[in-house]
């Protein structure tokens, strides 16, 4: 009976995340970062051409890998958005079915500002790190049987027919299974190395814990084991930039000073307690409680407290190693938005699923003792708090996001369907994202003096959109005639951006984004009177 109602209200709780995800989706106006990856792989004739054209990216290859067969398909950007969402919705699968989480941790998690939102709503490359995670959490929950008692830990009996740390007939002649599992896991790491530099911190602390577990084995199976970490290499390859690249290591070495700690140290309240700035137009992305820094720091320690207290002393293991080398990687590339701290508690779902494992199947016996891998009952609570605290920045997202436009650059063709026949249209460095995707052409940028059909972060435009004169310059290279500009800027950003020199006339617009960079604006470029 209790198992029923188990399945009933986890099956209810599936069927509403589906439901919110796809009000959420559908609603959701993708924005630069999410089109730009599009960009990159759309103008990409080849998969050569592809990773030639993603070196300056700072990312990993497999959500590129998965966007090319759609941009051969089609070359509207909305197509992510279906695989995103059934991404997003296979790891929320996998959470709510196959995890071995007691029942109120499952029926909460689906509707956390993450799962739901950062990693759900938006078609990026963190809802496929997110699957992968939970993936490897599978392997290592069926693999949890077979290792010795130590491993699984004092309280953990050894499963019937076995000796503690010895194994039954029936598994020393299916050693095939567990061979399959070990390549199966290598192959996993690979794949959520090569989501993006968190999910390279979050593989690499799996397989950090994988090997801190104590255990015996021989060297052989040492060195197999260590190995494991060379599969994680492809990644940094791909993670470190050419030296010629704009967002190359040494940049952010050079601009590295003590305030380079504030976004770690801030990462775990956004990561553990995220309170959007409600009052704001442009909330994305805003931390309410830093207003308050009392709040700031009680919260900064709570959140990890409350995750340390709701795991079992094996689950908090591999917490601790990724939160600690995720803050650390943060004090070279910071920590600087909300996406970037979820994988704060992605790492803490992986502890509490692994640290909680023990039938292979993915049921545990927490869902009757009381606690995320615990034992005791009081330890119910901080999880429960935990991930309550989730769904008040997730319920108000999900609203914002489906009664306000996130970003307008989907109306891109509309304002270029103002520009009379016959003027010449160009645009400026970040309006190129939305105009290259939704007009599905390439065009002149002014202020760098070129066509482009995508954006690339190569030192040269940085040091071509540090020139104050590159408005001008650009206007005056193209000559005479009715000259027209598309815009993320604002009149007044404008005017500081290009110079008191650089005339121009507002012809229309489209505003109202949640996402700040995201508006559009019309203008007419006086080419005679700029100089």
């Amino acid at each position: 009976m209790q198992d029923n109602l188990r399945q009933t209200f986890t099956g209810l709780a599936g069927i509403l995340f589906v439901a919110l995800l796809a009000y959420t989706i559908t609603h959701h106006e993708l924005w630069g970062d999410e089109i730009h990856s599009w960009n990159i792989v759309k103008a990409s004739s080849s998969l050569a051409a592809l990773f030639h054209n993603m070196r300056y990216e700072g990312h990993p290859p497999l959500w590129y890998l998965l966007l090319y067969p759609l941009t051969r398909l089609t070359h509207d950007p909305r197509a992510m958005q279906p695989l995103q969402f059934v991404i997003a919705c296979a790891a929320m699968g996998l959470l709510l079915f196959r995890s071995p989480l007691p029942l109120f941790a499952r029926l909460l998690a689906p509707f956390g500002y993450f799962l739901l939102y950062e990693y759900g709503a938006f078609s990026r490359n963190y809802a496929i790190g997110v699957l992968l995670a939970f993936c490897i959490c599978i392997v290592l929950a069926r693999a949890a049987p077979m290792l010795p008692a130590a491993q699984r830990g004092a309280d953990e009996p050894a499963l019937p027919g076995r000796q503690a740390g010895g194994s039954t007939p029936t598994e020393r002649g299916a050693g095939a299974r567990p061979r399959f599992r070990v390549w199966l896991y290598y192959l996993l790491l690979l794949l959520l190395s090569n989501t993006h530099l968190l999910g390279l911190l979050l593989a690499f602390s799996f397989h950090a814990w994988f090997l801190l577990s104590p255990r015996k084995t021989s060297r052989r199976k040492l060195s197999l084991h260590l190995l494991g970490f060379v599969v994680l290499l492809p990644a940094v390859f791909f993670i470190l930039p050419p030296g010629d690249s704009q967002m190359n290591a040494g940049f952010w070495l050079h601009h590295w000073d003590l305030h380079r700690l504030t976004p770690s140290l801030q990462a775990p309240l956004r990561a553990f307690l995220p309170m959007p700035a409600w009052w704001e137009d442009h909330w994305w992305n805003t931390e309410c409680l830093l207003g308050w820094k009392s709040l700031a720091l009680f919260g900064a320690l709570a959140g990890p407290v409350l995750g340390w207290m709701g795991l079992t002393p094996r689950g908090r293991v591999l917490f601790a190693i990724n939160f600690i080398v995720t803050l650390l990687a943060g004090l070279v590339f910071p920590l600087t938005s909300a996406r970037y701290t979820g994988f704060l508690l992605i790492g803490w779902f992986a502890a509490a699923w692994v640290g909680t494992a023990r039938d292979g199947g993915g049921r545990s016996d927490a869902d009757t003792r009381g606690g995320v891998g615990a034992p005791a009952r009081p330890r119910r609570w901080p999880a429960l708090l935990l991930l309550a605290l989730q769904i008040p920045a997730a319920v108000f997202a999900v609203w914002q996001d489906g009664h306000r436009p996130f970003s307008r650059a989907d109306t891109a063709p509309q304002l270029v369907g103002e520009v009379p026949v016959g003027a010449r249209l160009v645009c400026d460095y970040w309006a190129l994202n939305p105009l290259a995707a939704f007009t599905d052409s390439a065009f002149y940028c002014i202020d760098l003096g070129e066509k482009r059909a995508f954006l690339r972060w190569d030192g040269d435009f940085a040091a071509r959109l540090q020139r104050p004169d590159r408005y001008v310059d650009g206007a005056r290279r193209l000559g005479p005639g009715a000259l027209y500009l598309i815009s993320t800027a604002s009149p007044p950003e404008l005017e500081r951006a290009a110079g008191p020199g650089f005339q121009v006339r507002l012809i229309d617009f489209r505003d109202g984004a949640i996402e700040k960079g995201s508006n559009l604006y019309l203008y007419e470029v006086d080419t005679m009177g700029s100089h």
